[in-house]
């Protein structure tokens, strides 16, 4: 699958774009450091995982997660 992650806060402000059209297999794993696009820690709070994978039919899937900084 290929697939593209993005990091929202609570107000729905794009904070990262962690991956962009990177090659995902079954056993991988995608971590985030809590930091904003120019690596700036960010504060503690709910921020919204947008993951978006496209199979190799094209089948798009969106799915939306959520995540807490302490």
């Amino acid at each position: 699958s290929i697939v593209n992650i993005r990091i929202f806060d609570s107000l729905g402000n794009e904070v990262k774009y962690l991956v962009k059209n990177q090659v995902l297999g079954s056993n991988d794993e995608i971590c985030w450091d809590g930091k904003q696009q120019y690596e700036v820690p960010l504060a503690q709070g709910h921020y919204i995982w947008w993951i978006e994978l496209l199979n190799a039919n094209g089948v798009r899937t969106i799915f939306r997660l959520l995540s807490t900084l302490d």
